[in-house]
């Protein structure tokens, strides 16, 4: 075997990448290229020698996801000019990659792109601010400008600096993404339905980098939160199996000997202050979760289970509010909700928080019955009785029978809809309970789920679930803030990070409406007692205004239609 070692014989020398940053952009002086540098033969007596460095620590491991490539290439929709040297393309679709440009200008060209949202690149305030990449041009013909070593967010390039009239026919739209496959196909006869599909699976590729992150300009980071709601819809699209499985082990690598985790994986320094959200952290739950009623998966659980049994354990021990046994504070809370443009009337994260450990409880009791964990699985579930309780004692209004935040505000639809659809809501309260947000829904918040992103995950999960299909399309089709609908009317091509028309526009947290899409309108749904799809449930909650859905999706051994 052959075997190549790098050594103090290795030389070195500047080449044409001068300068390279995920985030900030690269430039690339092609008038530095070195022609020949990768042939045996090639005269490096001109280079410099190297210098010794210490070894990398840690173990190395191979890589468990695919790998970031383009994935499609596609022609922009228009390109024109704005002035002389300058050319503003549209891409017509928000997106995550980059643009090829064939270069016609002479040796020693600056070049600037400016990637963006917004239809005027150099907008700083846009989410990511000046998204650039810089190219030097070596003035030959065939030459071609792209990135390498970042990717951008963006609809709209603007091009500085090429003084010949650029054509749509001298560009590519690369779209670039963690290069995952295709598991399904949605279409209805509504034209509405079928753009929301199409615009929660583009947010979707736009935010899967490796690991999947929350937008691809701004930050680029992993937010567990985001993953909690996302992640399962993704799963229902497209093979994640094994990105997943290296999230899954990004997210618990941020836990401490406690069982504090970050909010954010890979962790930075934002994260500082582990076991601040336990809402968000408990994606490193939820996610597997969804990975065993995607495909049947209990290894996931099995070969982490200590650090997700410690995770709860660092919930109780740091999480409870002081005076207040079995409510969990959170410092993240229901994201993005337009109550929190008011933070004087915010019902507080603990609520949500609180809720969702019963969730996290239960699901690990459940996955404990099924590795044969009988006293983890006794232990689980004696908790989640505990915390049900408390939520009764400190957010459960007696006399108006609704469930609340322990600020006191006005009627919230999220701990109503949490407590139904986590089931802590008793027997004798679900049906004044779901009717008391029904008519919130309809009649108070005039057809609008009005919420951040665990709110809307479970009220529209809720409604379908409960027999009120038709509100629930009623309320889809409503295109007036805050909803998908007013998204779509605003010519929203991602799902946006804000219900207002704000901030990042290629987010996937709120995408997870594409379930209703899936599992109800489709009626494509898991059978628990055989996860993997190995039986299906095939339920379609029929609208009057479609006639037909199709769905089909690639199980881990054969298609389900």
């Amino acid at each position: 075997q052959d075997e190549v070692v790098s050594d103090l014989s290795w030389k070195v020398t500047g080449g044409p990448v001068r300068y390279d940053d995920p985030r900030m952009g690269e430039l690339y002086d092609a008038t530095h290229e070195i022609d020949g540098w990768d042939q045996p033969d090639f005269d490096d007596s001109a280079w410099d020698t190297v210098n010794s460095a210490p070894a990398p620590t840690g173990a190395l491991k191979s890589q468990l996801c695919q790998p970031i490539r383009v994935v499609s290439v596609t022609k922009p929709v228009e390109v024109k000019r704005v002035r002389r040297g300058h050319s503003l393309v549209d891409t017509g679709t928000n997106m995550a990659g980059w643009i090829r440009l064939k270069v016609d200008a002479p040796k020693g060209t600056a070049l600037t792109f400016y990637y963006g949202e917004d239809p005027d690149p150099l907008t700083h305030g846009q989410p990511g601010g000046y998204q650039q990449m810089g190219y030097v041009a070596k003035g030959i013909p065939g030459e071609v400008a792209e990135c390498r070593f970042s990717y951008h967010g963006f609809r709209y390039v603007l091009i500085k600096g090429h003084k010949k009239r650029i054509k749509a026919e001298d560009i590519e739209v690369c779209q670039v993404n963690t290069d995952v496959p295709n598991a399904a196909a949605f279409e209805t006869s509504d034209p509405m339905l079928n753009r929301l599909h199409a615009i929660c699976r583009k947010s979707m590729e736009s935010n899967l980098h490796s690991i999947p992150t929350d937008c691809p300009h701004r930050e680029k980071n992993g937010w567990m939160g985001d993953a909690t709601t996302g992640m399962e819809y993704g799963m229902a699209n497209y093979d994640l199996a094994a990105l997943m499985t290296k999230y899954v082990r990004d997210m618990l690598d941020t836990q401490d000997s406690e069982g504090r985790m970050s909010a954010i994986a890979p962790s930075n320094t934002r994260t500082q202050g582990k076991g601040r959200s336990p809402l968000w952290a408990s994606a490193c739950i939820h996610v597997p979760w969804y990975m065993h009623n995607a495909y049947g998966d209990t290894r996931i659980f099995d070969q982490n289970w200590d650090k997700m049994k410690l995770f709860t354990q660092g919930v109780w021990k740091h999480g409870e509010v002081e005076g207040k046994p079995g409510i969990i504070r959170d410092i993240f809370g229901d994201w993005c909700s337009p109550h929190k443009k008011k933070p004087e009337v915010n019902e507080g994260g603990e609520v949500y928080s609180t809720m969702n450990f019963v969730l996290v409880l239960k699901r690990m009791a459940h996955m404990a019955e099924v590795l044969g964990k009988e006293a983890d699985a006794q232990a689980f579930n004696e908790q989640a009785e505990k915390v049900r309780d408390a939520i009764y004692s400190y957010l459960f209004d007696e006399k108006e029978k609704v469930f609340t935040g322990l600020k006191p505000t006005e009627y919230r639809q999220g701990p109503n809809a949490l407590a139904l659809k986590y089931r802590i809501a008793k027997p004798e309260h679900q049906k004044v309970v779901l009717n008391r947000l029904l008519k919130n829904i309809a009649k108070d918040r005039e057809m609008h789920v009005y919420g951040g992103i665990f709110t809307a995950q479970a009220a529209w999960e809720l409604m379908p679930q409960t027999g009120h299909m038709d509100l629930a399309y009623e309320v889809l089709s409503t295109d007036t803030y805050p909803g998908y609908g007013f998204m779509l009317k605003n010519g929203a091509t991602t799902v946006w990070e804000h219900w207002h028309d704000g901030a990042s526009h290629i987010h996937h947290f709120l995408g997870f409406i594409d379930n209703l899409l899936t599992r109800h309108v489709a009626g494509l749904r898991n059978d628990m007692s055989a996860p993997g799809y190995q039986n299906i449930i095939f339920e379609p909650k029929f609208i009057d205004a479609v006639d037909h859905a199709e769905y089909s999706w690639k199980s881990v051994d054969e298609y389900k239609r």
